[in-house]
């Protein structure tokens, strides 16, 4: 027989199992279903969605869970929700809205970790142009707090690399002002 789903940990073991797949369509199904029976989402489960919106290439999803999440008063949001809405805004190219969600997290307190700035690095990186020059100005004072954080884990320091690799790619105006700062 069929074993019921009536925990909240039940969903978001199956949800995050659909993760590890990759099947947005299934963990969008189960995430809906939780409502329908009357179960609250958790901190855990919307982490598990919003990871799964953004590493299945589905941002807009990803950003509307997140509103949702922020409604939710009684779900704390963890940094790795907030790193992964973030992401989200990279991907999309939305830098200024990356940059209130990095304001709205240390408003809430909540502990800014190397990946938050490190994606925030790139997003403006990827956003900033002409019209859009303040980008470049906020990539090196990201860039700059970045290299002030402590690393603890390999994974941080690939972060490092990364958000320095998009610095090195550019060239703009400002560039001459990080060449002391850029790993070759």
């Amino acid at each position: 027989g069929e074993i019921p789903l009536t925990e909240v940990r039940h969903f978001n073991c199956i949800i995050k199992a659909a993760l590890l797949m990759g099947d947005w369509a299934s963990a969008e199904k189960l995430f809906h279903s939780m409502d329908d029976i009357g179960l609250s989402k958790s901190a855990h489960t919307y982490a598990a969605m919003i990871g799964i919106a953004v590493s299945s290439g589905h941002y807009e999803e990803a950003l509307d869970l997140f509103a949702k999440l922020r409604n939710d008063k009684k779900v704390k949001i963890s940094s790795s929700v907030y790193c992964s809405t973030i992401k989200a805004c990279e991907k999309l190219q939305q830098a200024d809205r990356g940059l209130k969600i990095l304001s709205e997290m240390e408003s809430e307190d909540v502990e800014v970790r190397v990946p938050v700035v490190a994606v925030l690095v790139v997003a403006c990186c990827r956003d900033c142009g002409p019209s859009r020059a303040h980008l470049a100005q906020k990539a090196v004072e990201l860039f700059e707090r970045l290299l002030s954080m402590p690393i603890s884990k390999s994974s941080e320091l690939g972060c490092v690399m990364h958000a320095c690799r998009w610095l090195n790619k550019q060239t703009m105006p400002w560039r001459h002002s990080i060449d002391g700062m850029i790993l070759a």
